[in-house]
């Protein structure tokens, strides 16, 4: 004690520590599975075909193109459940 003052003196030493390890995250391959079924013609249940066709001034049609898109319809179900609603048939909906 000096003059009625209470000091303390206080000394902080950093440890050396080993770096810490990152999180451990095993490999999910459901992602991949998934992708590999994107546009599948073998496993898909559901095909929309999109067509485009061009109409003359005379209102005659000019060419026409079309477009085929493969689809599962758990997958429609669970991200699109208003568009997989048209697939249902009339059983479905009693």
């Amino acid at each position: 004690m000096a003059h009625g003052t209470l000091a303390f003196i206080v000394s902080i030493k950093e440890e050396e520590t080993e770096a810490m390890p990152t999180a451990f995250v095993p490999n999910n391959p459901f992602l991949d599975m998934i992708q590999d079924k994107f546009l599948d013609e073998e496993t898909a249940d559901v095909c929309f075909e999109v067509s485009s066709s061009e109409i003359e001034e005379d209102r005659s049609k000019r060419s026409r193109s079309s477009t085929s898109f493969h689809a599962h319809s758990q997958i429609l179900n669970i991200c699109a459940p208003m568009l997989a609603s048209l697939f249902e048939s009339n059983e479905d909906r009693s």
